[in-house]
């Protein structure tokens, strides 16, 4: 229960984190927002080098994600068009600072506020009781051997349809991941320390945890004897952001 507990306390200051610590009032000064009604749903974000955001094919759920650093899952509400509505953003800020990767938490508070300016998005959070997924050691113990102690923010993990692979990446920014594939949040009690490479591929088709397919296990098997670890399921308090208002952007 304790763990319980403790991770919804985190998830709240997790989101609420953003918008109590960045700068005060951080905005971009010149924003163009164009529908995108092209059949090409290739989709791109990239931050330039003096801070501006450049978003291809976005939806405002998408925007809403990036701006607040959540899962569709924790996203509740708004209009039908919250997924569907597709735009290409470019933001630049008036003063330019240090890039994303150096200051994301100021990049999300200009991208919410433009979010409140031209999409006239009005929103809060709420915790509710909600099905989860525990990440646990397996019967048989973990194959998995720690690689280190620090969390290399500089490597990134591929995720592709059925492959996982990751270098220096601890067990929450693991569960993180794994949220996205189940559609659920993740808690870590695995109670592994350190950092680990991961190697891990399933078939994509088979995500939940039903009989195995002839030519690769599930998402959930496929934890299990690859890296020893289970996904077990549970309810536990999540912090939800419910979308109160929203418009559509005005082109420029």
């Amino acid at each position: 229960m304790y763990k319980i507990a403790a991770f919804a306390v985190l998830f709240a200051i997790h989101l609420a984190l953003p918008a109590q610590t960045a700068p005060p009032d951080p905005r971009f000064d010149v924003v163009s927002i164009k529908p995108n009604d092209s059949a090409d749903r290739r989709r791109s974000m990239s931050v330039t080098p003096r801070g501006g955001l450049r978003c291809i094919d976005y939806t405002l759920k998408d925007l809403i994600r990036l701006a607040w650093d959540a899962r569709d899952f924790q996203i509740r509400g708004g209009p039908k068009w919250l997924d569907a509505d597709r735009y290409d953003i470019e933001a630049n800020p008036a003063n330019p600072r240090q890039p994303y990767a150096d200051d994301p938490l100021r990049l999300r508070v200009m991208v919410q506020s433009m979010l409140a300016e031209r999409f006239r998005l009005k929103l809060h959070s709420e915790t509710r009781d909600e099905r989860v997924y525990f990440l646990t050691v397996g019967t048989h113990g973990t194959s998995l051997s720690p690689v280190g102690d620090a969390v290399d923010h500089t490597t990134s993990m591929r995720d592709s349809k059925g492959q996982m692979f990751a270098t220096r990446i601890d067990m929450p920014i693991l569960a993180r991941n794994l949220a996205a594939l189940v559609g659920a949040p993740v808690i870590d009690q695995t109670n592994l320390k350190g950092v680990y490479n991961i190697a891990l591929e399933w078939n994509a088709d088979e995500v939940a945890p039903a009989a195995d397919s002839a030519s690769a296990p599930s998402l959930f098997t496929a934890l299990q004897q690859q890296l020893g670890l289970k996904l077990e399921p549970g309810r536990a308090p999540v912090e939800i952001l419910v979308v109160d208002e929203a418009g559509k952007a005005s082109a420029n």
